[in-house]
């Protein structure tokens, strides 16, 4: 039994401390063993996206390798294109001249042929110089229906145009004698009216005196 004037401690308080951290450890500890398995699960994706960007610009790097690749091809070729037309344009440009004189030679050579052939004989001679005499007959009447022909026209031109001067020689004749004739009437009346006013005058002056 205690006395009155002393307090004793009580026994179980500093036993409530150390089972409060252990109540603490132990809360603690799930938390870490939670978060672990976060951290596991974000190393695959970081090693997925990883795999990913690889593969990206593996592609990246082949698509550009292939178009360089065609570029280069494209390239090759428009200059392969260049050189062989060139080389065309060259080529007609020498051989075109050649075939040109060619085929004039053997025009020539045609003719040749076949002015001889023409010529050979006397027969073909005669019927050749007949063609060509038909043929002069037929340009000079050609000729001659053109000469005839214009000739008549231009007969029936200054036909036209000596009636239409003739008809207006003509008229011009009829002004004239009709401008005369009315000049001559004015000319006789003024005459007439001249003579009467001299009368009038005369038995005036008669009439005075």
């Amino acid at each position: 039994m205690a006395s009155p004037g002393v307090s004793t401690p009580p026994k179980s308080a500093p036993a409530k401390p150390a089972a409060a951290a252990k109540k603490t450890t132990s809360a603690r500890k799930p938390a870490s063993a939670a978060r672990k398995p976060a951290s596991t699960r974000s190393q695959p994706a970081t090693a997925q996206r990883a795999s990913t960007q690889k593969t990206t610009a593996k592609r990246n790097a082949t698509v550009a390798g292939k178009a360089r690749s065609r570029a280069a091809k494209a390239t090759v070729t428009e200059a392969k294109s260049g050189a062989a037309l060139v080389g065309t344009y060259a080529e007609r440009a020498v051989l075109v001249p050649v075939g040109a004189a060619l085929a004039a030679r053997d025009r020539v050579v045609e003719i040749v042929e076949e002015v001889l052939d023409t010529y050979s004989t006397r027969k073909k001679t005669e019927a050749q110089l007949k063609r060509f005499e038909r043929r002069g007959i037929g340009v000079r009447d050609r000729l001659e229906r053109e000469a005839r022909k214009a000739r008549t026209r231009a007969e029936r031109e200054v036909s036209r145009r000596r009636a239409t001067v003739e008809k207006r020689v003509t008229e011009l004749d009829r002004r004239r004698e009709k401008a005369t004739k009315t000049v001559t009437g004015r000319v006789d009346d003024v005459s007439s009216q001249i003579q009467t006013v001299a009368s009038k005058v005369q038995e005036t002056v008669k009439s005075i005196a």
